[in-house]
């Protein structure tokens, strides 16, 4: 249900089987919608110097319907909480003791209902928008002057915004320069005491990232939807039902994805350009649908590049730990089946599912089918102090267990501080490059935190906070690590 949500209407990531069904059938109800209104509009032939208006009004809903969809959040429990409160006042006061403790619940459902305060006026004023631009007849007279026009300037944008700046603000730009060309004005300090402040190159890098977002991708989608709605109501393929719903998922995944996370649209935009308009023209279905075609196929091209580079940095001979004699035999017997091995990488792309070492041989497994959260059970910090405590436990308990607590409390303070200043970072670009299930390491000089994004919406980010921390103790015999693992969401 995640894969389906994500490859084919544009989701992100869900936190579970509630949320998967959620996102699923939110994702079908508006395509249903829009299929009813797009029907309508183009079972009857058109004309290029006149739209009908109920074509219009259905660009303005896709518009706004795949704006607000991007706005949501795939749990649906924090909309149902806030609905209950709202409804049901006593509702709120029965648990309010047990809220009390935790801030967050409190604070998304103040979110949730500003973003729905804003997405009633943004939606209205996109739907507004779409639907003068649709009808104005500027994609059909225009064509196909306007298409090279946005895929030059789309390309061009994204190429500056997510490849350039980004490179730029890396330690070692391209491998080849020792410092980065685009400083932080708190680089050269050891210890940051103060908010980090707001660079130019940020702003640059938020305003690009906004006029690709809300003008560029939309005018580029709008103007594939209105052609292909010209070319089926003139001449129908499949026959107008799968047109219609063809053209509808692609336009709302495509959408979505963009006002998500367009970190990658310009490579999937580029490569449709190149090959189906000057390489392979004759087997292009439309932009629109190959557009479509070529993020999926993308997306499942990029898994198999990371197992690629795992599996070759794992099975590397002379980075492996040679344990026991069954390695060395292993490390043999796997080269005569590394084209298996190629076969079974492609089959776990395509259905998302890990590869795990074998007893840590070079032989591979592939394992369930599992989600971007691939971490179900919650190691929920809990702080341990006089008030919760027997005394019995406290006099008996052992030592390491003050220095367990202090590591909660510190992990704690990190999570609070990543709600409410992660996603900013993430859009200033301040973490680089990112998409959903990326993994980052934050890293002190005594302690580490394990951060998993999970879900990335428009103006919104779910993750997971696992602290790793390592204490050693000197005795006779070496050296004994511990590795309590520490979860926040």
């Amino acid at each position: 249900l995640e894969q389906i949500d994500m490859l084919f209407f544009g989701g992100s990531a869900v936190s579970g089987i509630t949320s998967a069904f959620y996102s699923v059938a939110r994702s079908f109800l508006a395509a249903a919608l829009l299929h009813a209104v797009c029907f309508s509009a183009v079972k009857e032939p058109w004309s290029m110097q006149h739209i009908p208006a109920l074509f219009s009004a259905f660009c303005g809903l896709l518009v706004a319907l795949s704006y607000h969809l991007s706005r949501q959040s795939s749990d649906p429990s924090v909309l149902m909480s806030f609905i209950q409160c709202r409804l049901f006042p006593k509702f709120l006061h029965q648990n309010l003791e047990e809220s009390a403790a935790d801030p967050l619940p409190k604070k998304m459902k103040d979110s949730v209902m500003d973003v729905l305060k804003w997405d009633l006026i943004v939606c209205a004023v996109v739907a507004v928008l779409s639907f003068a631009v649709s009808a104005s007849t500027v994609f059909l007279s225009l064509r196909p002057f306007l298409s090279i026009v946005l895929f030059a300037l789309a390309g061009a944008v994204g190429f500056v915004t997510h490849y350039v700046l980004p490179q730029l603000r890396k330690h070692h730009p391209w491998m080849w320069i020792s410092h980065p060309i685009l400083k932080n004005k708190e680089y050269h300090q050891r210890e940051v005491r103060d908010v980090a402040h707001l660079m130019w190159f940020e702003r640059l890098y938020v305003w690009l990232q906004c006029f690709e977002k809300y003008i560029l991708y939309p005018a580029l989608i709008l103007n594939a939807l209105t052609i292909d709605a010209f070319l089926i109501s003139n001449h129908r393929r499949l026959g107008t039902h799968w047109d219609i719903f063809l053209m509808i998922i692609a336009g709302m995944k495509l959408l979505r994805t963009s006002f998500c996370n367009p970190v990658y649209q310009f490579i999937n935009l580029s490569f449709t350009v190149i090959f189906f308009h000057f390489d392979y023209k004759d087997i292009s279905e439309s932009f629109l649908l190959d557009f479509f075609m070529v993020s999926i196929l993308f997306n499942k091209l990029g898994d198999l590049l990371h197992k690629l580079q795992f599996v070759l940095t794992y099975v590397a001979p002379w980075q492996m730990a040679w344990g026991s004699s069954f390695h060395v035999f292993a490390q043999l017997f796997a080269i005569p089946h590394s084209a298996m091995l190629f076969f079974q990488m492609i089959a776990t792309s395509i259905f998302s599912t890990p590869l795990s070492p074998f007893l840590g041989s070079v032989i591979f497994i592939t394992s369930y089918v599992r989600p971007v959260k691939f971490w179900e059970k919650n190691y929920n910090t809990r702080r341990v102090d006089n008030s919760n405590t027997r005394l019995a436990v406290q006099i008996e308990r052992d030592p390491g267990n003050d220095d367990n607590n202090l590591n909660s409390i510190f992990y704690e303070h990190l999570t609070r501080t990543l709600q409410e200043s992660l996603c900013g970072d993430l859009v200033l670009g301040r973490w680089g490059n990112y998409s959903s299930g990326d993994c980052f390491i934050l890293a002190s000089d005594d302690l580490n935190a394990f951060v998993h994004l999970i879900e990335i919406g428009n103006g919104l980010v779910t993750f997971q906070l696992r602290g790793l921390e390592f204490r050693e103790y000197n005795i006779l015999y070496g050296n004994i690590s511990q590795t309590p693992l520490l979860d926040q969401k």
